[in-house]
């Protein structure tokens, strides 16, 4: 049962010190335990419990062939995801060039 200071905590879960301290304040962070009346930790195991209980999830653009960061860009922002149907809408027309062309050249032979 190792105990890690709220420094630690806030290093090891990439948050500034002050908004781990607020988040424990408001109910929402790590458990923590009082050391002494000056200092208080944080078991190990309830933060890496805690971390991967409010983990986030990232969101990937659904078309198989976006490379382009909009997707990403869009989600952080809230916005629409329409760029993902087009794109999609695209590779299927291209599919179905790509079999019309082939059926062509099979026709040829």
């Amino acid at each position: 049962m190792r105990i890690i200071s709220l420094q630690e905590a806030a290093t090891r879960s990439n948050r500034a010190l002050r908004t781990l301290q607020r988040q424990i304040a408001a109910g929402d962070g790590p458990p923590v335990v009082e050391i002494s009346p000056r200092r208080r930790g944080i078991l190990e195991t309830d933060f890496e419990n805690w971390l991967l209980a409010h983990q986030r999830t990232a969101w990937r653009c659904r078309a198989p062939s976006c490379i382009c960061r909009a997707a990403d860009i869009a989600a952080l922002l809230g916005q629409n995801r329409d760029h993902c149907r087009e794109i999609e809408a695209l590779e299927a027309l291209l599919a179905e060039k790509e079999e019309r062309i082939a059926e062509l050249e099979a026709a040829r032979r």
